[in-house]
């Protein structure tokens, strides 16, 4: 499956650094030399790259001393800019295929989807969580239970300026096809008809839930801060976002759909075949 959602990584984020898988690859792993970790760490561990947070009840001057002390020796440069260009957009559906000695057939079927700095990006939340719900997804539920595939999951991968959303599986060869013509039907669903209101009333809540469930632990808030710093977002961001989700309405989810899911990426590798 790791070799499958490469597949649709370099077909989804071409042109882009985006396109590698996140564990690097074989010819990359075997180029790099002590000299480029050393020159990677000096570039991007410098004071203008730096962010602290910090959630309790602390004596922020006598705080900011202790800060400036115990980074003191933290060296200053310029702040490291984005690696790469944009991603180049799909044209067309995109399928892409590769054989290997395995049994199962792979899928990872998606569309291009937004950043989490989109407008659109609470929406993507709701759809996620509607797709992934292991108790009710026509998708990760469904499936499963029905024995067409195996290994069902969603991935929402967390990049600022564009994402994707897909669906990987894996199934034997005799129902791969019904598998993945399933998958199609309720990805497209999503861009024409609304969520009900029972199970918008009920993804609304997890979504909610899920991302203020820690709210009250100040180690993970002021991880929380730190990161939306980095990221551009912004420490305000929790409350912008709250008040950008409970604004939705079905339809607005149905139409952030519509915007994005344009053309598909389908990657799969099929058992090659024996004697």
């Amino acid at each position: 499956m790791n070799a499958t959602y490469s597949m649709f990584l370099r077909a989804m984020y071409a042109g882009s650094p985006f396109e590698r898988p996140v564990y690097g690859t074989v010819s990359a792993l075997s180029a790099c030399r002590r000299s480029d970790i050393v020159a990677l760490h000096r570039k991007f561990f410098v004071g203008s790259n730096l962010v602290v947070a910090v959630v309790g009840n602390v004596d922020g001057k006598r705080l900011m001393s202790d800060l400036e002390k115990a980074f003191a020796k933290i060296p200053s440069g310029p702040l490291p800019g984005p690696v790469g260009g944009a991603p180049r957009g799909l044209d067309a559906d995109t399928v892409v295929t590769d054989t290997r000695d395995v049994r199962l057939r792979s899928l990872v079927y998606g569309y291009p989807a937004p950043g989490y700095g989109e407008p659109d990006h609470p929406a993507f939340l709701l759809i996620t969580s509607y797709l992934a719900s292991a108790d009710r997804s026509p998708i990760a539920y469904w499936l499963p239970t029905r024995r067409q595939a195996a290994g069902v999951g969603v991935i929402s991968a967390p990049y600022p300026g564009r994402s994707t959303l897909s669906v990987h599986l894996g199934a034997m060869p005799a129902k791969w096809q019904g598998a993945r013509d399933s998958v199609a039907v309720v990805l497209k669903r999503l861009a024409t008809d609304p969520l009900d209101e029972g199970e918008w009333t009920v993804q609304l809540q997890r979504v909610h839930n899920s991302y203020f469930v820690n709210q009250r632990d100040p180690k993970w808030r002021a991880s929380q801060m730190g990161y939306l710093e980095v990221v551009g977002r912004g420490r305000d961001y929790p409350q912008r976002f709250a008040e950008q989700l409970l604004k939705l309405t079905p339809e607005d989810v149905r139409a952030a759909a519509a915007r994005w899911f344009t053309h598909t990426c389908e990657a799969s590798i099929l058992p090659r075949e024996r004697e």
